[in-house]
């Protein structure tokens, strides 16, 4: 039998609170905007600010706490709500972290801490290749190697790998390119069937990714190099910060 859910049900146990200060980590700026309780999950709505010079992909480690006295209690490890992984966000410099429900609401003090952030200079975010030299033009780091799949001569295929060390706050974050690139003249061409599949494998200390991207064999008369814009890309800056979101 069908039902209607009351949107109300959790009103009386649901707490807003606005926090408008701004955490800063490498001279980047991070602003809180609000914290929401609910019996479902804690919520901390953030902003990246646009004037930064660096584009942040992802806090490291962020951490809610509560303090009361002597008293304190920590909540880890949340999800993150962003325009990567919901429709609930358009721009890329808004995120809303999101921990296990908990009565936070109750301490005395509550502060966000990070380990750092995971962030790439805004001039930095993109990666540049000329596929008649078969070489990398441009790049943010030296951890990227171009190669031709064995096989794939001459088809415009390629393999571009990319090797960080090992991290434990690596695992869940994975490069991102964008779906199309630009010739030397400014022109834009979508990859054959979107970017191509990816993967990632350890090697001794390292992390080891590869992503196929086929540019089409027409794309060796392109003007070179080749550019594609970089969307996320591993390069944390190990600096922690703490934040008070709110005391009484």
């Amino acid at each position: 039998m069908p039902f209607e859910l009351d949107p109300d049900m959790f009103k009386a146990e649901t707490k807003k609170i606005a926090v408008n200060r701004t955490l800063s980590v490498d001279d980047q700026n991070i602003r809180v905007h609000q914290i929401l309780y609910t019996p479902l999950a804690t919520y901390v709505d953030l902003a990246y600010d646009e004037q930064n010079s660096k584009q942040i992909f992802q806090l490291l480690n962020p951490v809610l706490t509560g303090t009361t006295g002597e008293r304190n209690m920590s909540m880890y490890y949340p999800d993150v709500i962003t325009s990567a992984n919901s429709e609930v966000y358009t721009d890329r410099n808004r995120s809303t972290l999101v921990f296990s429900p908990h009565p936070l609401k109750a301490f005395d003090e509550v502060s966000l801490k990070v380990a750092g952030i995971a962030a790439l200079d805004r001039k930095q975010m993109s990666i540049s290749v000329d596929l008649n030299k078969k070489e990398i033009v441009a790049a943010p780091d030296q951890a990227l190697t171009l190669a031709e799949p064995e096989g794939k001569e001459g088809t415009g295929e390629i393999l571009l790998g990319i090797t960080f060390k090992r991290d434990p706050y690596l695992t869940s974050f994975f490069t991102r390119l964008a779906d199309s690139f630009t010739d030397a003249k400014g022109n834009t061409h979508p990859f054959v069937e979107g970017v191509g599949a990816s993967s990632r494998g350890t090697s001794g200390e390292n992390v080891e990714e590869t992503h196929m991207l086929n540019f089409g064999k027409e794309a060796k008369d392109y003007p070179q190099p080749l550019t594609i814009a970089i969307e996320r890309y591993w390069a944390p800056i190990m600096e922690s910060q703490t934040l008070e979101l709110h005391s009484r």
